[in-house]
């Protein structure tokens, strides 16, 4: 129950409403916003990134897609937009049926269908995908994408900077010294614990995203970190964040987990000098430039080790 303000005028009101089940899923969702005659919907049970082998085949969970308009002609397609070469995607209906080229259906009204993806890699790797669905009926295509990593590839990559693209830095030096990799993409999915099954050290890009990390991910990286694994994470205002920021904030992950205290969220300083008889900083001088511009490096933040040892 909530008051009006009475200067809002109300025929511009929206009404979005969510059920949701113990894990915080979304199950179902409406809205006043108006639909159109002809529009589908699709129902992912899991999530748009996953992990598998480099060889044989892997069947991707199914999808279902809901007719929620007039009767509809459809065809489906799938498009591999980023692969190694050698690899291969087809997809498969409910009844088993498996296809390499469109497919044309027609739907009634509240009908729905069931697909899935067959990904058969060839190496170690990374393909983005999508499923595509068109109809003269509808305003734009309706495209799903998907990403698949496997599970030997040589380091992981989460990319939870949002819809900047600052992981591409860390991909361009990967593949000029011929590593293979994975971009884990937190818009299509939350961090899985299944990640640090297969990696032990993760290389975390959290860019300009405020707060710089959820309490979803604060959760994995506790577990990830408890198990002996290794964390590299590279952000702006990370320490600020986790130890201020009014939406999320852990002091005791970034005390006890990642061993730093903040000592300043803006040393106003872009030189770095390494520490005289370090036996890795020892000579080592660079600029913190570069990148994006300075725009985007605009505060670093000056940490020290909340626990030294010795």
């Amino acid at each position: 129950t909530f008051t009006l303000d009475p200067s809002w005028n109300e025929d511009n009101l929206r009404i979005m409403a969510y059920a949701l089940d113990d894990n915080r899923e979304i199950i179902q969702a409406v809205s006043t916003y108006p639909a159109p005659d002809s529009y589908v919907r699709t129902a992912i049970p899991e999530q748009r990134m996953d992990i598998g082998t480099s060889s044989g085949l892997y069947e991707v969970s199914y999808f279902t897609i809901f007719n929620m308009g007039n009767e509809i002609n459809l065809t489906i397609s799938v498009s591999m937009d980023n692969a190694p070469d050698g690899w291969l995607l087809t997809y498969c209906d409910e009844d088993g049926l498996c296809y390499f080229g469109p497919l044309n259906f027609q739907m009634t009204t509240g009908e729905y269908r069931k697909f899935h993806a067959n990904i058969i890699p060839d190496g170690p790797g990374m393909m983005d995908y999508s499923i595509h669905f068109q109809s003269g009926d509808l305003t734009d295509d309706y495209i799903i994408p998907f990403r698949y990593i496997t599970n030997d590839v040589n380091h992981m990559i989460i990319d939870g900077d949002g819809w900047q693209n600052y992981e591409s830095y860390t991909a361009e030096i990967l593949e000029n010294d011929q590593y293979t990799y994975g971009i884990w993409d937190t818009r299509y999915a939350e961090v899985n614990y299944a990640i640090s099954d297969y990696f032990s050290s993760l290389i975390w890009i959290t860019g300009e995203r405020e707060p710089a990390l959820t309490s979803v991910e604060t959760d994995f990286l506790e577990n990830h970190l408890e198990q002996g694994n290794h964390l590299f994470i590279s952000g702006q205002n990370i320490g600020k964040d986790l130890t201020e920021n009014p939406l999320y904030n852990n002091i005791d992950f970034y005390h006890n987990y990642l061993n730093a205290e903040l000592l300043s969220p803006d040393t106003d300083q872009r030189e770095v000098y390494g520490i005289e008889g370090n036996e890795i900083t020892d000579g080592l001088v660079f600029s913190i430039s570069g990148g994006d511009g300075a725009d985007n490096q605009y505060s670093p933040e000056k940490i020290d080790l909340a626990k030294h040892s010795g």
